[in-house]
């Protein structure tokens, strides 16, 4: 008797997880704009306007969290450098990329709307060019927080709005971002 309550709640464990499996997939596409700052920029302008998209999977552990891989991309165009050899300061092209891995979590406020919320690492590379010349091209760690409102508009799409910082090597980026998000 013992070994057919076990093997039933076993099989009623492993029925459910993969029905929630099933819908714990997300891809999603998000496009941004905010601000750069840049730590080793000359003078203090260091701050410039700056244009992000990222490409994420998303993958739901439990009913209110989830794990996210995410790739980040975008750029400032106005930093101010020193040129070698000379007192003026000129401006130069910033760009980044980053893949990140990040802890997911949901709050559902009522039907079709949530808040969202994610904090993990990342991995990243900045270049700042300026006339086709390549002045830095570092590569290193950093962290990413997301926060947002998510609609749903039908099962499987839901759109997003909100807000993300994101530290990379020598560079913050704050930006406001809308997307797109599609279960499977």
């Amino acid at each position: 008797m013992k070994k057919n309550v076990i093997l039933s709640m076993m099989l009623i464990v492993m029925a459910t997880s993969a029905q929630t499996n099933a819908q714990g997939n997300a891809i999603g596409a998000e496009v941004g704009l905010g601000s750069l700052k840049y730590d080793k920029a000359s003078g203090d302008d260091s701050t410039d306007v700056s244009w992000t998209g990222s490409l994420y999977y998303e993958r739901s552990l439990m009913p209110y969290l989830g794990i996210s891989f995410g790739l980040h991309t975008g750029d400032g165009s106005s930093i101010k450098t020193s040129t070698i050899g000379s007192a003026t300061k000129e401006d130069a092209k910033l760009d980044y990329t980053a893949a990140s891995v990040s802890a997911v979590t949901y709050l559902n406020l009522f039907q079709n709307h949530r808040l969202y919320g994610s904090l993990g690492l990342n991995y990243n590379n900045v270049e700042l060019t300026h006339d086709s010349s390549k002045l830095v091209d570092d590569d290193g760690f950093g962290y990413v927080i997301r926060a947002g409102w998510e609609y749903q508009i039908s099962e499987p799409l839901s759109v997003n709005l909100g807000l993300q910082y994101l530290s990379m090597e020598d560079v913050d980026l704050t930006t406001t971002n809308f997307g797109v998000k599609m279960r499977f």
